[in-house]
This record gives structure tokens, sequence and C-alpha cells, in this order.
């Protein structure tokens, strides 16, 4: 009986029987030893070597980026190779860095029960991949804060941005920013953060438009910009207080004009804008400061009074007007008295106000 054995090492047992033609037999069992006096040592084995591709979309397969090379397989040696899950890794001068682990096994010396075994060989190959675009904001455009705090003090806006990289994942980005506190150019007033690295989330800022400027940094060292403005603005409104009603006399002419002022209570306020500053009118229009009322409106009447901030923030308050015709100006008939006025040298004199007392309309003109 011939018996073979192909990369096989180690003890076996071949039993053996024996049986003569008058039936007898006997049986025994040999003990073959067999042994690789030149096993292979990994010596022509050539893994990948380091490669960078200065393309992120590129294809980072083994196919591209390479295998190990060895020996064919014979009788002595069963080679076979392998490789880890990649590793991805991040870099200051590259976008990413992908760790390969390959592995080549001979089966002829390894055991896989034993951490100890001969017949295996590892490499790591690093697979650089570079690019040179750089990131992109999503948005860039200029937003506008709310400050409804009653003392006005600064607030604290959401300055976040995002951006994206073909190559560089979203949250391995980085960012610095820098602020430009009323948009002018001009050094900053001390006190406030005008840059730092990251978002930039928790700084107080005063009121105003002011510039904050953003970059954004990928794996590869490319860089992307972002500017914008951020406006602050005071959107709370004034608070009015009325006086509570204002009664005022028709004149001989059977007019009287009543200033907006005459019917503020004096404490009418606002959150940023100083009280000298305040305007006040009849009408949300603030020029309309000034009314006339005549015999039409003799008796109560209605009357709103506006307060505007300087930001054009308005409120008002509503009182009452009482207009009283103690002279019976409204009721008397229009008499007209004319002539002129002159020094003793019979020379008239100009802009002299004459005055008629009495129950009666007024008619002036200048002699």
């Amino acid at each position: 009986m011939l018996v073979r054995f192909h990369a096989v090492r180690g003890l076996f047992c071949v039993p053996t029987s024996v049986t003569d033609p008058g039936g007898a037999s006997n049986f025994c069992v040999q003990t073959i030893t067999v042994q690789n006096n030149n096993p292979f040592t990994g010596a022509n084995i050539v893994f990948p070597n380091d490669t960078t591709i200065n393309s992120c979309g590129a294809l980072v397969d083994p196919s591209v980026t390479g295998i190990p090379t060895f020996p064919a397989s014979n009788g002595c040696q069963q080679l076979v190779y392998g490789q880890d899950p990649d590793l991805n890794l991040t870099a200051n001068n590259a976008c990413v860095k992908i760790q390969r682990r390959w592995y080549v096994i001979d089966w002829c010396q390894y055991n896989p029960n034993d951490p100890n075994s001969p017949g295996v060989w590892t490499s790591v190959q690093t697979i650089t991949v570079m690019d040179m675009e750089g990131p992109t904001f999503a948005a860039c455009n200029n937003v506008t804060f709310c400050n409804f705090k009653d003392d006005c003090s600064d607030l604290a806006p959401d300055l976040t941005v995002s951006a994206t990289d073909v190559c560089t994942d979203d949250n391995l980005l980085t960012y610095s920013w820098t602020v430009d506190l009323y948009n002018d150019g001009l050094p900053d007033p001390p006190g406030y953060a005008v840059s730092g690295t990251g978002q930039n989330t928790a700084n107080d800022y005063p009121t105003g438009a002011h510039q904050i400027s953003y970059t954004a940094f990928d794996g590869c060292g490319n860089t992307g910009n972002c500017s914008f403005l951020f406006t602050i603005e005071d959107c709370k409104n004034p608070t009015a207080f009325c006086r509570n009603g204002l009664i005022v006399e028709l004149m001989q002419t059977g007019m009287v004009p009543v200033n907006v002022l005459q019917l503020e209570e004096g404490s009418s306020s606002d959150n940023c804008t100083s009280r000298p500053n305040l305007l006040f009118s009849f009408t949300p229009n603030t020029a309309d400061t000034d009314t006339i009322f005549d015999c039409s409106n003799v008796g109560q009447n209605t009357v709103d009074m506006w307060v505007t901030d300087e930001a054009g923030n308005q409120d008002f308050c509503t009182t009452f007007v009482v207009v009283q015709d103690n002279m019976n100006a409204c009721n008397s008939p229009l008499i007209t008295i004319s002539g002129a006025v002159a020094n003793e040298g019979n020379m008239a004199v100009e802009e002299v106000m004459v005055e008629l007392n009495g129950n009666m309309n007024e008619h002036r003109h200048d002699g």
C-alpha cells in the first residue's frame, strides 16, 4: 500500500492488516512522521507600497492600489492572502489617510489556534487621499436678530454656519472667524470677542450692523470663506403715557393750536432710546406734531399720542381734548375792523399787533 502526504506535517498513524489464503490475519499500525525541512519563510512576499492619490473621488479599491504578490502554492506551501477592514484616519497634511492591513498565510505552517504560530506575515499599507478643492458654505446670507431686553443690553446671537467638502466629512471640518463691529473697518471697542475658532454662538454684541467672516479648513489644508452681516435691532416698542385729558379754549379766531407734547404725561420711555431722542406725534407720521382745533371740535375729542424710538418702533396711548368756547367765538357775527397805525409824524408803523377784546371774532392785519 502506497500512502502520499502533501503539504502536511506531524505524526500520522497508518493501520495495516494482512490475511493469508487460509484465513489467518494479522494487524499492525505504522507511525509516519512528516517534516518540512525547507518551510516557506515569506521572503518572496511583496506587499503593496504606500501611495498618494491626488483626487478625492478616485478609487481606492485594491485593484487600483495593489495586492500582495507571492510564489505559487506547491506541495510544501499553501499560500493565501487577505485584508482587515480599512481604517480611515484624519491628518493635517491629507484629506483622508486609509490604513489597510494585509496578511499572507501559509496553511502548511499556520495554526489559527496558536497565537504564536509561524506561517503568517502582515503589512500595513497607507493610502493618502489629497485634493485641491476647498470647502463650500451651504449659505452665507445676512441675518437679523431682535433685542427685546428691557435694558437694551448686548445680545448673544447664534452665528452658526455649515460647510461641506468633497473629501473631508462635514463633522471633521474646522472653522475660524473674525468680527468687525459696526462693519466700519475701524478698531473695535475693547471687551468684545472679535476672533475665535469653531462656531460663534455665545458672544455678546451691541445693537447695530456687524460683519462676521468665517474660514473653513478641510483635511487637505484647503480653505473656503464666507462673510455676512448680522444686525442686532431694537425690536421693543416704546411705552407711551398720556395725560388724562387736556382742556383748551378757542381764541377769538375760533381756533386753537395744540402741540402733541401737551398730551404727554412726562414718563414715556424706551429700552434703547433715551427720552430726549423719542419722537411724539398725533399719528404714526412723526412730522404730525401739531394740530388745530376749531368750532367743529367744541366738546370732547378723542386723540392718540404716538411715541417713536430711534429704531422706528412705535406705540401710542389714547386720551382726549376738551375744546371750550368761553369767548363765544363760534356764535358771534364776524366784524372786520381795519385801519392804519402811524406815529406822531403820520408815518406808517409796520408789524404792530392790534388786539380787540370782547365777544367778537377778530380779523387782524398789519397797517
